[in-house]
């Protein structure tokens, strides 16, 4: 979120964050360097965009587009990491990280049932999560 508080159709109030008011901004960033290689400024939900598609995996989709078939590992937030956009960054040949949500839609029923206190990392083989 990058703080404005004029007059724009981009401008965004999150009442949890720390910057309420301001830019809605995703980044992709490399992990060595730290740069800006691509981002997209939040305008709202676009006309004729599906309904089904969740908004931070269209995101996510949007912005590794052109790393597609090169092996790279994608580092996600929490509010971007969902078991769904995981099949779909491992089927274009990408390999995701992130902490998971429990209540998030598509969270497998057995991992559910593990204690709170228990940190675990969850991963399948044979390209299957």
């Amino acid at each position: 979120m990058i703080a404005y508080k004029g007059r724009h159709t981009a401008n965004q109030y999150i009442p949890s964050k720390p910057v309420r008011w301001g830019l809605k901004v995703c980044l992709r960033c490399g992990s060595v360097s730290g740069f800006c290689h691509q981002f997209e400024v939040y305008m709202g939900r676009a006309r004729g965009q599906r309904q089904s598609i969740p908004l931070g995996q269209g995101v996510v989709e949007r912005l590794t587009e052109s790393l597609v078939g090169k092996n790279f590992h994608v580092f996600l937030d929490s509010f971007f990491t969902s078991f769904s956009l995981a099949r779909i960054l491992l089927a274009k040949r990408l390999f995701s990280c992130g902490t998971i949500v429990r209540n998030r839609k598509g969270f497998p029923s057995d991992l559910k049932s593990l204690p709170h206190s228990i940190k675990e990392i969850f991963s399948q083989d044979r390209m299957e999560i």
